[in-house]
């Protein structure tokens, strides 16, 4: 089976290459029929059923029972279902679950897709634009299990999510220093577009050589727009 790299590390691309990389030439995807808030009914292919991850410990293999991994759904899965520690095997979309959006057009923009994951129970961290300075934040009562996720946005072009790897905890002292990201269809890393290791998404690389539509190498960069949190058990995508 050919595998071909999707141009995009968030959405989905014009020709909608993250929904052709299946994990096996016999996959059959069903199809998940999402009610859309302007009235319209979309179907989203679904290749397995959804996995919700225990932790967000560092650990591809075994996160998500390993829906992140090649063997399995890697291709079908980005880096919001990364970030956001659901594997639903969809190709997730920010606001698609709330039926805001189906597909992200070329013109998206950060204010968009941070209100759209919003929707989704993502809860924006207001005022802290520093890993290092999350242990200020303390999330509502009845939320305190969770983790951080970082936003970036190519304006114009795509979005692209990572996560912290260490859950939130009431202790001020606690560091939220290790981060991870799955870079579109491909692997999860817990390096930047440079290779070095994410400890602050703010300061990290996210300038990533992609392939226009004629096949001609080209940079998208990512600018970090804001930090998020996702309590367990409130966020739901497809």
């Amino acid at each position: 089976m050919k595998i071909q790299k999707s141009l995009h590390r968030g959405i989905i691309g014009k020709d909608n290459t993250a929904h052709q990389l299946l994990h096996h030439e016999m996959d059959t995807p069903k199809s998940v029929i999402v009610k859309m808030k302007n009235g319209q009914r979309i179907r989203v292919p679904k290749y397995a059923d959804t996995v919700v991850g225990k932790d967000v410990k560092y650990s591809p293999a075994t996160n998500c029972d390993g829906m992140f991994m090649p063997y399995k759904y890697q291709f079908n899965n980005n880096c919001y279902n990364y970030a956001v520690n659901i594997a639903t095997n969809s190709y997730a979309q920010p606001g698609r679950y709330s039926g805001i959006v189906g597909e992200y057009e070329a013109n998206i923009n950060p204010l968009v897709v941070e209100y759209n994951a919003q929707q989704d129970g993502l809860i924006k961290v207001e005022g802290i634009m520093s890993s290092y300075d999350l242990n200020n934040y303390t999330p509502s009562r009845g939320q305190e299990k969770g983790h951080f996720v970082g936003l970036m946005v190519a304006e114009g072009s795509d979005y692209h999510w990572c996560r912290c790897n260490i859950p939130y905890s009431s202790d001020k002292n606690t560091k939220y220093d290790s981060w991870s990201q799955k870079d579109g269809n491909d692997f999860v890393t817990n390096f930047d577009f440079a290779g070095n290791l994410i400890e602050n998404p703010a300061e990290a690389n996210w300038i990533a050589p992609s392939l226009d539509y004629k096949g001609k190498i080209t940079y998208i960069v990512y600018t970090f727009h804001c930090f998020m949190y996702v309590a367990n058990n409130s966020v739901n995508i497809i």
